[in-house]
């Protein structure tokens, strides 16, 4: 037998046993209905066999197994998907070119996915099956076939669907904080969330993370206490089985510790359940585990096997579950259409490029960021650099804070109506007066009182000068706008301001109603 004999006996499906292993490490058999390859994405083997003409059945059957075993999961149910729509348009049993310059012609879709299948064609012919000539196969390589726009979203700053500004995503970071402090959401979709915000990775990349993937290096010298935080995130867009390529991502101290206490209690649920206490076994498992499959594997001999693959690992959909979860419970709505934020994370990544490229990051970092091998895709990004920030005063500030919904605390009347109000050291001051009380009880190390104004446990004084903080805010602003022209820099307190000014309103409003009810007491 020779090698190409070789290569196409491995492909059929009906050599030796009918099992199979995908790309991602499932076993899969070429005669059932669908065939399960990864976590996130199943195959409808029958349904695209039954749409096949019979005299190609057995071709298409042997091809997406050969590509099952070859190529990623997204990558073959493309195909999956092309295939089902181009045999949908065909009326003979076999191949011809005039069938395909008449797919060709039929709509942009058919276009689009012709351009998808014609490496699976090159493949069906080279392995030597039947229905696959090379008269056609060259014919589909000359045809010069538009690849499908990208990032037009990004280019036309899409409120909805592009990145969003900064105002929105402090807004979106602020709110999941929040929401898990309420009790609203769990440690498991604020670790989620803040992932996606911070690193602007894909969600199939941070649901396979796994223990092991999240550390910190020790002090650089001798008697430093500078330490930096990590996660290696697996690489998934080079053609790479599970979890074979990382990239190291510095993050903060305090994702990391959200990190930290999400792999705390996933340690604690699997040893609750009687998993193994051992450490190499522990510090694989999954960061953001499937419960489901992870419930049902435990005990079982081959749970150390399925650790190897994304078996036990969390379906890529929970993650927009729990970003969706988070701008809802929030109420998070946007600056720019005045609607509820709409929340997906891609924009995140759209996010983490355009500041990129609006800090004036060359196209080569800018693809690192992104996790990208090269930089045919990061033009969107620098051809096109946004300006989000806009001059606020006192004006424009009062206009937006019943969007902004900046302030996330309460208003009292006064001290002694206050949480804590009785203890000196909750006060929230800056160099010349008190403006509120803290009502939290453990330690903060935000910085007073621009930190405040936007979280939850503050409670503003109704008889404080927050007109003043407001003032103080906007003219820092303009202060640094003149000195470095940087209106990203200046806009860093652009959320604490809608706060203060929502404050002002609220004061002003709860003194017009205990005048009034002073009149009516008279």
């Amino acid at each position: 037998m020779n090698i190409k004999e070789a290569v196409v006996d491995a492909a059929q499906p009906d050599r030796g046993s009918p099992w199979r292993k995908s790309f991602m490490g499932h076993d899969f058999r070429v005669d059932d209905s669908t065939w399960k390859l990864c976590k996130d994405i199943t195959i409808p083997i029958r349904s695209l066999l039954i749409q096949t003409p019979d005299s190609l059945k057995t071709q298409v059957k042997a091809m997406m197994a050969f590509f099952s075993e070859r190529y990623s999961s997204g990558y073959v149910k493309g195909i999956s998907v092309a295939l089902g729509h181009l045999f949908a348009k065909m009326e003979d049993n076999e191949f011809s070119d005039v069938f395909f310059v008449n797919y060709r012609a039929s709509s942009k879709l058919a276009e689009r996915y012709l351009s998808n299948l014609r490496s699976f064609f090159r493949q069906w012919y080279r392995l030597g099956f039947l229905g696959m000539t090379k008269s056609l196969v060259d014919m589909l390589d000359s045809w010069r076939i538009a690849g499908a726009a990208r990032g037009e979203a990004v280019k036309r700053l899409d409120a909805t669907e592009g990145p969003f500004s900064d105002l929105e995503l402090e807004s979106f970071n602020d709110g999941a904080v929040a929401q898990f402090e309420l009790g609203e959401i769990n440690i498991e979709e604020l670790s989620l969330s803040l992932l996606m915000s911070h690193t602007g990775r894909r969600p199939i990349q941070i649901t396979h993370l796994k223990i092991c993937d999240i550390w910190s290096s020790k002090p650089l010298t001798a008697g430093s206490e500078e330490i930096r935080y990590f996660v290696n995130i697996p690489r998934v867009k080079q053609g790479l089985p599970f979890r074979t390529a990382f990239k190291a991502f510095e993050i903060t101290r305090e994702l990391w510790s959200v990190l930290t206490a999400q792999s705390s209690a996933v340690t604690r649920w699997y040893l609750q359940l009687g998993g193994d206490d051992q450490p190499v076994i522990v510090r694989q498992l999954p960061l953001f585990p499937g419960r489901k499959a992870f419930t049902e594997q435990i005990g079982s001999p081959t749970f150390c096997i399925k650790l190897q693959t994304d078996a036990l690992h969390m379906r890529s959909s929970y993650v927009t579950k729990a970003l969706k979860k988070v701008s809802e419970t929030a109420g998070l709505c946007s600056h720019r259409t005045e609607e509820e934020l709409h929340v997906f994370a891609r924009r995140f990544r759209y996010t983490i490029g355009t500041r990129g490229a609006r800090e004036g990051l060359n196209k080569y970092v800018i693809a690192e960021l992104l996790d990208h091998s090269d930089i045919q895709h990061v033009d969107a990004y620098t051809l096109n650099v946004p300006e989000h920030v806009k001059r606020i005063d006192e004006a424009v500030a009062y206009q937006l804070i019943s969007i902004a919904q900046a302030f996330s605390g309460v208003l009292v009347n006064s001290e002694g109506d206050a949480l804590r109000g009785h203890d000196s050291r909750s006060r929230i001051r800056n160099d010349k007066f008190s403006c509120g009380t803290c009502g939290h009880f453990g330690f903060c190390g935000a910085l007073a009182p621009i930190s405040c104004y936007t979280c939850i446990h503050f409670q503003a004084w109704m008889d404080a000068p927050h007109e003043e903080v407001l003032r103080d805010l906007i003219s820092e602003r303009e202060r640094i706008i003149a000195i470095t022209g940087d209106m990203t820099i200046a806009a860093v307190n652009d959320r604490t301001i809608f706060a203060v000014a929502e404050v002002v309103k609220r004061c002003e409003s709860r003194r017009k109603e205990m005048g009034g009810e002073d009149l009516c007491d008279e």
